[in-house]
């Protein structure tokens, strides 16, 4: 193979570096012009799967835009970069944007940690590593003192190992508004802002059981700098999901998406491969040949209608293909499954309903299914493990595809969805069919469960009880602030979810008698009711305990009077169950109840 062709950037996200590395890129700086010029929109969110080279693209952004600090006129690195792609025939657009920009480029990926304290010293890494960017702003003329002052907060070194406090939490939420408007006092320009993976932070947070705190902090960042900012030009950012407007963009109505199923073809092919692109990179290095195999493993992509190919799987197969002593002897593997964590898609297997797994079963088999999608999703919400959830977050993810030439309906939001290639079919079968197959569903339990309730069996419940905890759960999922209960209760309205027609009635939080039971459930013929109380403790030494009260409870407030009034009910059972953990016990009381009306 020719020596002096260009190399392979494997896993390098900055487009400088690609660029001067003389590798091979895929042009794709037309987007620029249609991101920054004619898009009118204030802030642009782009959603897209993972690995499709979001944060190469916001790189791209970030070196076109951004004014030298040293020199302001000088555009010499520039045109170095730029050079040799569309868009530099483009000068009349290149005089207006190249090089004239304030930009501040932010890449949230790498925030996360076990708990809220550890991530939140990443993020404020990031914030300082950020600032630290911009230190021409301490001998700045056309600041004052006092802002100047403001800016040093910004990068004294204490700030990369801050714990959450009031000070610092404020300091964090308010970083990206005072940059902007230092930027725009120093150069009288508005600034750009690209913010990178902006969700990730909130995805870790959700499985790891601090999602309020995060969310809380990411809000304050981002609404500060959004919002009716007018020192901002522009803001763009990028991310697999489209998070709910009430989790973080609050009173943001300067702002449009593009996901997924969104018709904006410029956007729509502006990341990811095109069919040609991909063609004219295996001809490049000699690997024609494998065009339908290439097709076959990592095509498939539907977006506005448009075929595109996974940039990440592309790339990565011509790069291992060059190095064999005979190119023609490679052989596609998957790259794509490996890329990042899978949390988020597990937490929902073994919840699934059984027609859930009719329809995976259709998928592998090369059909399509058709689901109501979620235009937006909340990381917290995910936890009640609803099914469309489950479809919707597939598909912002990449292991789904919209079906052919199926246009999003608004009314009904359903898709058609489908599997886009085999790379990701072979990703079903190993990460996901497997084990959804093999592990109980949440109906399956629930059904047990709710037969050792009917039958007044303590340690059988016990026992059914923790075998779903044990299955279903992490114990990430219990570190909240709120009271402990309240996610078994949560976890438990879930399970019986399931069961609806087994029983007659299910009620959650009723009142009744001086109080409120947990969970009152009542038999199908009316004539026995079932009241589960809920505890917690830490120890489980007080397991017995705790489970004793409860029943206790029962009886004190007198949550048997509204089977009482019914007046057909003959008897009640009450159940005591106290969790720690993923372990329970169960305390169980029959209660006869005296008949004085007909229902």
């Amino acid at each position: 193979m020719n020596q002096l062709r260009k190399g392979i950037a494997v896993g390098t996200d900055d487009y400088s570096k690609v660029i001067y590395d003389n590798c091979y890129f895929v042009d794709k700086t037309s987007l620029i012009k249609d991101v920054f010029a004619q898009n009118k929109s204030e802030v642009l969110l782009i959603s897209r799967p993972r690995r499709f080279g979001k944060t190469l693209t916001m790189s791209m952004f970030y070196h076109f835009l951004s004014i030298n600090h040293n020199k302001p006129e000088d555009l010499s690195s520039h045109v170095e970069l730029f050079k040799d792609t569309k868009i530099f025939a483009d000068q009349e657009f290149c005089q207006k944007f190249m090089g004239q920009y304030p930009v501040i480029f932010l890449s949230l990926k790498n925030v996360e940690g076990l708990t809220f304290e550890g991530a939140f010293i990443e993020l404020a890494k990031v914030v300082f590593e950020l600032a630290s960017k911009f230190t021409f702003l301490i001998e700045s003329k056309n600041l004052s003192n006092l802002e100047k002052e403001q800016y040093v907060k910004l990068i004294d070194t204490k700030l990369q190992e801050s714990l959450p406090t009031v000070q610092t939490n404020s300091l964090i939420k308010s970083s990206l508004l005072q940059l902007t408007q230092l930027l725009y006092k120093h150069y009288n320009k508005k600034a750009i802002v690209l913010i990178d993976e902006y969700d990730v932070p909130l995805a870790k947070a959700s499985v790891r059981g601090y999602y309020n705190q995060m969310v809380d902090v990411i809000r304050g960042m981002l609404g500060s700098v959004l919002k009716t900012n007018t020192c901002l030009e522009k803001a763009v950012l990028t991310g697999c999901l489209r998070v709910s407007k009430e989790s973080i963009f609050t009173g943001l109505n300067n702002i449009s998406v593009n996901t997924v199923f969104s018709r904006d073809v410029e956007l729509a092919t502006g990341i990811g491969f095109t069919k040609d692109e991909t063609i004219d990179m295996l001809d490049y290095y000699g690997l024609s040949s494998f065009n339908n195999i290439v097709k076959e493993w990592y095509d498939g992509y539907n977006l506005a209608n448009h075929e595109m190919f996974c940039a990440w799987d592309v790339v990565k197969f011509c790069a291992e293909a060059i190095r064999l002593e005979n190119c023609q002897d490679m052989i596609p593997q998957n790259y794509w499954i490996n890329t990042s964590s899978n949390d988020l898609i597990y937490q929902f297997l073994g919840y699934l309903t059984e027609q859930d797994a009719v329809d995976m079963q259709t998928l592998v088999d090369g059909g399509t299914i058709s689901k109501k999608i979620r235009e937006t999703l909340n990381y917290e919400d995910l936890k009640q493990h609803e099914s469309d959830d489950f479809w919707s977050m597939l598909l912002y993810t990449g292991y789904l595809t919209v079906a052919g030439h199926s246009n999003f309906d608004v009314a009904s939001s359903e898709l058609n969805l489908r599997i886009p290639n085999k790379s990701i079919r072979n990703c079903f079968k190993e990460k996901i069919q497997d084990y959804f197959t093999k592990a109980p569903t949440q109906v399956q339990k629930a059904t047990k469960i709710l037969q050792s309730i009917f039958n007044a069996d303590a340690e059988q419940l016990r026992v059914d009880i923790e075998d779903a905890l044990a299955k279903f759960i992490s114990v990430r999922d219990f570190s909240t602030n709120a009271p402990k209960e309240y996610y078994y209760h949560a976890f438990l309205n879930g399970v019986f979810s399931t069961q609806e027609g087994v029983f007659k009635r299910y009620t959650s939080n009723q009142e009744a008698g001086n109080g409120y039971s947990d969970i009152t459930i009542l038999s199908k013929d009316s004539r026995t009711g079932y009241i589960l109380e809920l505890k917690y403790t830490n120890d489980e030494n007080y397991l017995v305990k705790e489970s004793k009260k409860a029943l206790t409870q029962i009886e004190e407030q007198k949550y048997l009077e509204p089977f009482r009034l019914r007046g057909i009910t003959k008897k009640v059972y009450g159940f005591g169950i106290c969790f720690s953990g993923k372990s329970c016990f169960v305390s169980v009381k029959e209660y006869l109840i005296n008949i004085d009306n007909e229902e």
